[in-house]
């Protein structure tokens, strides 16, 4: 019950930070991909 409890908060803890670079990823390459595309 405790090993699966830890599991599931590492996953979550996995999705909420790989979530977080993904957003801020886009957030700075997104005007850059947009002049590109505007060009």
């Amino acid at each position: 019950m405790t090993r699966h409890q830890r599991i599931t908060r590492r996953r979550i803890w996995w999705v909420s930070a790989i979530t977080g670079t993904l957003f801020c990823a886009i957030t700075l390459l997104g005007p850059a991909i947009g002049g590109l595309i505007t060009q």
